[in-house]
């Protein structure tokens, strides 16, 4: 069945520019861009931008079981994990393939996971299969809830001068991997701190039948936020500017998380990769923690030292004007090579031209574990490669990290 978000038809009047997600069968479109994604991607940089995100799905575990049961699933460790915190860990398959990348919500009363849209059947039919004994139950969420999120350095002091004032001063302080519930609009939402652009990033899962009141909630209070007596209508306390609001689209979002180095399932790995090749070991994958479904080929794989393959980034020396951007796809090559046929070595994954890199190609990529060097602690010897955009191969510079342009704080 196709999955519209509620919210489509106020992007339709506002005219954005949408794209489909994923498969055109699952019928999930998303918002690119309301027409200037550069603007948008200024706003998520200096103020704070709201998205839509019918791309994602949520589930729920409820019972006593429900905390046990997971850790004895998942590849990150949740034992002693308290309620109002949230991490990431990898769902699996027997044969230590990544069945869903998942952000596991602790609540008081129930651990909600929310997952890529596509993952979200295989998830609830999978992970249901392995509840037995335990006192506990898997329920779908994907139809009752829907997902927005706010992204940027203003985004926490928008949201916790619109929610309910008992909720308040948690809003505004929230940490990083802390979830909390707070009242919008009348309808009580979750609110996830995850941070994927270097900047404050909150994950609202909302009531669908409420989406569209909460969207326009925070919409209007976003772009008029509330002035104290005196105020003029353009400034804030102290005379500083309003910071920039409004909604954004794929586009802008996707220039800012690959900036961050934050690679995502079902574009930069997938249902065929194994956790060692996605970059992420050290944010998903516990080695101290007890049995999960797949860990004698996780364990297996990190006594050998390296996969096949792994996601690295890469950044781009193009003296052109405008600079040639690499597309998802486009072939890596080995630093001696002079033609693109040459034999591949691996190819990009994302990629984007970096404004807080002026301009510079950057990107993600999936390259043989032969070509690179050792998985070894520090910072990675350079290596060079080159990669090919517009039919010609332009050098890429192996990152020592995944992040190109960290926050510092």
């Amino acid at each position: 069945m196709p999955k519209h978000s509620p919210i489509l038809a106020l992007h339709e009047r506002a005219e954005a520019i949408t794209e489909t997600y994923g498969p055109p069968e699952a019928g999930v479109t998303v918002v690119q861009t309301y027409g200037q994604f550069e603007v948008e991607y200024a706003c998520l940089r200096k103020g704070a931008v709201l998205l839509d995100l019918p791309n994602r799905a949520a589930l729920v575990v409820t019972g006593p079981d429900r905390q046990s049961f997971l850790n004895s699933m998942l590849t990150n460790e949740l034992k002693g994990v308290a309620a109002g915190q949230s991490q990431c860990a990898f769902w699996l398959s027997r044969k230590g393939r990544i069945d869903a990348d998942v952000r596991v919500q602790i609540l008081s009363d129930r651990i909600v996971l929310d997952v890529d849209t596509h993952a979200h059947d295989r998830t609830l039919k999978t992970l249901a299969s392995y509840i037995i004994m335990e006192q506990c139950e898997l329920a779908s969420l994907e139809a009752a809830t829907h997902r927005l999120a706010l992204h940027g350095p203003s985004s926490a002091a928008i949201l916790a001068s619109l929610v309910d004032a008992a909720d308040r001063e948690a809003v505004a302080a929230i940490a990083r991997d802390t979830v909390i519930e707070a009242t919008i609009a009348g309808h009580r939402v979750i609110i996830d701190r995850c941070d994927s652009t270097g900047e404050i990033g909150l994950e609202l899962t909302v009531p669908t039948d409420a989406a569209v009141a909460i969207y326009t909630a925070i919409l209007d209070r976003g772009t008029h936020p509330p002035q104290a007596e005196g105020d003029a209508p353009a400034q804030l306390h102290g005379g500083h500017q309003r910071p920039a609001f409004r909604p954004a689209g794929w586009a802008a979002y996707n220039i800012a998380r690959i900036e961050a180095g934050t690679p995502l399932y079902y574009i930069d790995f997938g249902p065929d990769s194994l956790p060692a090749e996605s970059s992420l070991m050290a944010s998903r994958v516990s080695f101290t923690k007890g049995c999960y479904l797949g860990q004698e080929i996780v364990a297996r794989m990190h006594s050998l030292g390296a996969p096949k393959q792994r996601l690295v980034a890469l950044l781009m020396s193009d003296t052109q004007s405008p600079p040639r951007q690499p597309v998802t796809g486009n072939f890596v090559f080995a630093a001696e090579a002079t033609s693109n046929t040459a034999e591949p070595c691996g190819a990009m994954t994302s990629s984007a031209l970096s404004p807080m890199l002026g301009n510079a190609p950057i990107g993600l990529a999936m390259i043989k574990s032969k070509s690179l060097p050792p998985m070894a602690g520090g910072d990675q010897p350079a290596r060079a490669f080159k990669v090919e955009a517009d039919g010609e191969l332009l050098t890429g510079e192996l990152q020592p990290q995944m992040a190109f342009w960290p926050r510092r704080p």
